[in-house]
């Protein structure tokens, strides 16, 4: 009869224990889907709002550029808002100085402020430098490397 006890105890107890690493396990799968789901959101939010700073921007150099009326005040404004609802405090002001055409300091310059934002969404410093940063501008087949000038003439070229 102790056997018994001993016995059905012991199965008792190896069943508990299965049920108990199995829940573990599935647990511990189950959180890193969820991190995993997480950091994908995540990324696609980036890419969201990388998308959003490349179509305001490329809408405010073209305009500075060539001034035109067709310029589309409505969506500079919409896309200018927007980064003013979301980008860090430090970021939006630094951009908002960087297009102000009195502005030409070359501590903070478009390009500059590009990789800032750039560093800031994605968490990871880059080896990238304004200097490496290319564009291209109306009436010309070249595209203008602004390792090819100083930031100043780029900077002085755009305004």
């Amino acid at each position: 009869m102790e056997t018994l006890i001993i016995i059905t105890s012991l199965t008792i107890l190896q069943f508990l224990s299965s049920l108990w690493i199995k829940s573990r396990l599935e647990n511990s799968i189950k959180h890193e889907y969820d991190k995993l789901a997480e950091e994908y959101k995540y990324e696609i939010r980036v890419r969201e709002q990388s998308s959003k700073i490349a179509q305001y921007l490329s809408i405010v150099e073209a305009n500075r550029l060539s001034p035109s009326d067709d310029f589309d005040f409505k969506k500079a404004n919409e896309l200018a808002w927007e980064l003013l609802l979301w980008l860090p405090e430090e970021l939006y002001l630094k951009l908002k100085q960087a297009l102000d055409p009195k502005n030409n300091a070359e501590e903070n310059n478009t390009f500059k402020v590009l990789l800032e934002i750039r560093k800031h969404l994605r968490n990871e410093n880059t080896k990238i430098t304004d200097a490496d940063v290319f564009w291209h501008y109306p009436n010309s087949m070249k595209s203008k490397f602004t390792s090819d000038n100083s930031v100043d003439e780029v900077q002085e070229k755009v305004r």
